[in-house]
């Protein structure tokens, strides 16, 4: 679920709307993580370059679970 009091960026606002529409009733937390890689590789100023995501939907149910880092 979206937080409608948040103030994100353009980049975390689509990412929230297309998880919402993909995952319907699925609780989610997309975190801009940018800060922490501010000067890295992948860091384009913009200070949206970088984000985690935690999500739970019954879609998911019987699957295993696994985490993925985008190298």
């Amino acid at each position: 679920m979206v937080n409608p009091m948040s103030s994100n960026g353009p980049v975390h606002q689509e990412m929230e709307s297309l998880l919402s529409a993909a995952f319907p009733d699925a609780n989610f937390v997309v975190s801009n993580d940018s800060a922490k890689h501010h000067g890295h590789a992948g860091d384009d100023g913009s200070g949206e370059s970088h984000f985690s995501l935690t999500i739970e939907w019954a879609g998911f149910a019987g699957m295993i679970a696994s985490r993925a880092s985008a190298r």
